[in-house]
């Protein structure tokens, strides 16, 4: 398992990463004009309070290919279905 400083250090790699990807996306978009803006400002709310939500009650269905990426990129091992892990385990797709 990983130590509380493995942890963070995952998760300071992972937001990086995201900010980098975030800035990247918005350096080439086109400028959107103010209407657009409002419609994907609540896009983004409804997304956040649907993760808030699943957080809350501990449904990680929708943040489980996030996680599942985030453990392959980092080469962390495999997690069965009811979460016991396997390090320097074959991964077979």
């Amino acid at each position: 398992m990983l130590n509380s400083e493995q942890i963070k250090k995952l998760a300071d790699n992972f937001k990086h990463k995201a900010l980098a990807e975030s800035e990247d996306d918005r350096t080439v978009a086109s400028i959107i004009d103010a209407d657009k803006l409002d419609g994907r400002i609540d896009i983004l709310q409804e997304h956040e309070s649907d993760y808030m939500e699943a957080l809350a009650t501990n449904d990680l269905k929708r943040v489980s290919k996030i996680t599942d990426n985030l453990i392959d990129d980092n080469e962390l091992g495999v997690f069965d279905r009811i979460g016991r892990f396997f390090q320097d385990v074959p991964f077979t797709a």
